[in-house]
């Protein structure tokens, strides 16, 4: 055989395996990479719900260990529901909050709101507890705080936000937020 014949059947071989390679990538491969990166983001999906329910159910555990250290219903109550106006750890508590989140707190107000009578005998009629606070902070910083007030163990609700943007700028969203937020909480009255 010449040279030439030989390096046109090797170059035809060639063409062959390589023709046989994108054939075998194109068929086999390529939709089985597409399967392996739906599967992989399906798993990064999957995983990060487990960590979410983990941290739920070990919330839960939490809670529920300190309310089995009561004796009675009244008793699990009362750790929600104080029996008594505990303004200082109402106020401490807000304080608390407002440090842990950043947020300024310059002036807390309280005032007794209102009676609600209970249906039940383990809880006496509630009275509602309310402060206004005048507050400044960043966007996240106010959310930080509200989500705290919601996570606390005694019951609160953020009755009011009035907030507004203290930019001396004058566009909004220049500087950081100002204005009031109320917050109610809970106790037992004597009857």
């Amino acid at each position: 055989m010449k040279a030439s014949t030989k390096r046109i059947v090797f170059v035809g071989l060639a063409l062959v395996f390589l023709m046989a390679a994108v054939f075998v990538y194109s068929t086999y491969l390529a939709p089985e990479y597409g399967n392996l990166m739906n599967l992989r983001g399906t798993l990064a999906g999957e995983q990060q719900q487990y960590t979410q329910y983990q941290s739920t159910v070990g919330k839960v555990k939490s809670i529920s260990a300190t309310l089995a250290g009561g004796q009675s219903v009244q008793d699990r109550a009362s750790l929600i529901l104080p029996l008594t106006p505990d303004i200082s750890n109402f106020t401490n508590q807000l304080m608390g909050l407002g440090q842990q989140s950043g947020l300024a707190i310059s002036s807390v107000s309280l005032q007794k709101a209102s009676s609600l009578p209970s249906n039940t005998t383990a809880i006496k009629s509630i009275v509602v507890l309310r402060a206004d606070m005048q507050v400044a902070g960043t966007y996240g910083q106010i959310k930080t705080f509200v989500q705290g007030i919601e996570n606390n163990f005694l019951l609160m609700d953020v009755t009011d936000i009035n907030l507004a943007y203290s930019s001396s700028t004058g566009q909004p969203g220049a500087g950081p937020l100002t204005g009031t937020i109320s917050v109610s909480s809970y106790y037992q009255a004597d009857n």
